[in-house]
């Protein structure tokens, strides 16, 4: 009989390392679109530049350069990217939703007839701030016909490529850059949010996709003196964000506002009209000294974030705070998925307790068992995540929701009717430690389980064991008030190289995943856990064979849906979810 320690071990260290990464292997644009579907409820699909759908954006009043018939200096109304005027651009709202839209610009560039030189995507999701940037070019002779970038084809940039362009460098304070360019567009291609002033101004916004993750923009705030010497807000932020971002020292703040509000007209823009407008205000023509005083503020606001990144400024005069990213979720996942195995399986997340146990009857009448179920808390209610499997097995028994003394009562009447202890989970719920666990009748190589162990007993338990010749091969991770216990099985059975550690901060972990899977080691296992306000990781690395495979951690239900729909796409299987 093998009975289930009440005390016990922490974490362990075999030899070193961590892991927990966004994804194990490269995004390659086809994933990168699959995610970005998922997170945005929209697809981006093939389309013409040249279809009459599509709208050619106005350019009046130009003026040709000398000697020339086809190169334009100046016009009305040029673009804001490359401050030109490009005769026969045309933009096309491609997909529009009540939540989301997918818009294309073709910049003509001067190519011939039926060629561009650059294909630009924006693709967003009003109601969460999901965006996503695709991008062909610039390159000279693009095709007017674009493929969706879920295939394989066509000229899309990798995402490795498009961030190298640093869209968010513009983009700093939403997706769409409402300047008098395109915001002379009427009828069905006219920009999302037309008529809307206030369209960036408090919307949520972040970037889809392991590749962006390092991209931050900051909305950016100040203050400026009024003809009496007293301070008031600036005038730029009542109606929009003004934003700045890490990665160049261009966008709203730092370039667009200051030309938006200047007396002179823009570059390749003709003198001010009511053709011709200043930016801001929107379709003014006389200059507004108070404007380019609020604008000029918020610049040198930003260039003290430029300056002092890690330090943003945080003054009653001038103000930088982050505000992209997802709305904080209260429920977070990791996740493995692998190409291996065979058979039928399931996977469910975000069960209340009667919505589990009705899975749980339903699967096995079905002919499914059980093989991980994963416990954690979710505004004061257990919520469950766990996987079933269509495969032949020994007799089997799972229970959920047990306070520590029924867990060790269920243990220890398993054992003695021959059944071992193949997963447990420790989860915390309003407090109270809870266990969820499966035993199989099985034989195989000693064990040993422990619960309910502190750091320190854990890691004593861990050094034991090793010293007696088993190695972990489940750890579980979860809070007891302000502390963190574990729960972990170890065997004897025989394995390639490992490594495990415990209570590892999100860095720490991205770190050692890192440092890990750059010596050949696959994740295993990874638990994540909160104690208090914190959020911890266990994992286990091996040397073990296995095909591709990759992992995320950090997760909110919404990105880990749109993980596991992407690589379900791909062929992947689930191997572990953790919930907390």
């Amino acid at each position: 009989m093998n009975p289930l320690w009440r005390r016990g071990v922490s974490v362990l260290l075999v030899s070193a390392g961590i892991l927990a990464t966004q994804v194990a292997h490269g995004e390659n644009l086809q994933e990168y679109a699959q995610r970005c579907d998922a997170a945005t409820g929209v697809s981006v699909p093939a389309f013409d530049c040249d279809d009459p759908a599509a709208t050619e954006v106005p350019m009046t009043h130009p003026h040709y350069a000398p000697g020339s018939s086809t190169q334009v200096e100046t016009c009305d109304r040029p673009n804001r990217l490359n401050s030109a005027c490009d005769p026969h651009s045309r933009f096309h709202v491609l997909v529009r939703t009540p939540d989301a839209f997918v818009v294309a610009h073709c910049r003509k560039k001067y190519n011939a007839p039926g060629q561009y030189g650059d294909i630009a995507v924006i693709q967003h999701n009003e109601k969460n701030g999901a965006t996503c940037f695709y991008q062909e070019g610039p390159a000279s002779g693009l095709s007017h016909k674009v493929v969706t970038p879920k295939s394989a084809n066509g000229e899309w940039l990798q995402p490795s490529a498009v961030k190298g362009e640093g869209c968010v460098g513009c983009h700093d304070n939403g997706p769409i850059i409402r300047s008098p360019y395109l915001a002379q567009i009427t009828g069905a291609n006219q920009l999302p949010g037309a008529g809307d002033v206030t369209f960036n101004k408090d919307q949520p916004y972040y970037f889809v996709g392991s590749t962006f993750t390092d991209w931050k923009a900051f909305k950016v705030t100040a203050k400026v003196r009024n003809d009496q010497g007293q301070w008031e807000p600036d005038t730029c932020n009542l109606c929009h964000r003004m934003g700045v971002s890490n990665v160049s020292s261009g966008g709203t703040s730092l370039d667009f506002g200051l030309r938006a509000t200047g007396s002179q007209p823009e570059q390749s823009q003709n003198p001010h009209s009511a053709d011709s407008p200043l930016w801001m205000t929107p379709g003014t023509i006389a200059y507004n000294a108070s404007n380019e005083a609020s604008a000029k503020a918020i610049a040198a606001c930003a260039q003290q974030y430029k300056a002092h990144p890690d330090s943003p400024p945080d003054s009653d005069t001038c103000t930088v705070t982050p505000y992209t990213g997802q709305a904080d979720s209260p429920d977070h996942c990791a996740a493995i998925w692998a190409k291996n195995g065979t058979g039928d399986w399931l996977a469910r997340h975000g069960m209340s307790a009667a919505d589990y146990q009705a899975a749980f009857d339903a699967n096995v009448k079905k002919g499914y068992r059980l093989v991980s179920v994963d416990g954690y808390e979710v505004d004061g209610q257990a919520r469950y995540a766990a996987i079933w499997r269509k495969v032949a097995g020994p007799a089997w028994v799972a229970r959920h929701g047990m306070s520590a003394a029924d867990y060790q009562a269920a243990f220890d009447d398993n054992v003695k009717k021959g059944y071992r202890l193949t997963w447990v989970n420790g989860y915390t719920v309003q407090g109270k430690p809870l266990y969820a666990a499966i035993w199989e009748k099985s034989a195989g190589a000693a064990w040993v389980a422990r619960h309910g162990m502190s750091a320190a007993d854990y890691q004593a338990a861990f050094n034991d064991n090793i010293a007696k010749g088993y190695r972990l091969v489940l750890v579980s991770g979860y809070a007891d008030g302000n502390d963190a216990r574990y729960a972990a099985i170890w065997d004897k059975s025989p394995s390639a190289a490992w490594i495990a550690r415990h209570g590892m901060s999100a860095a720490d972990y991205q770190a050692e995943f890192d440092k890990d899977v750059g010596k050949g080691f696959r994740l295993a296992l990874v638990s994540g856990y909160k104690v208090g306000n914190a959020t911890f990781y266990a994992a286990i690395w091996d040397k073990n064979p296995t095909g591709a495979w990759a992992a995320r951690h950090g997760m909110s239900a919404t990105e880990y849906q749109a993980e596991f729909n992407a690589y379900l796409a791909q062929g992947y299987r689930l191997q572990e979810v953790s919930g907390y």
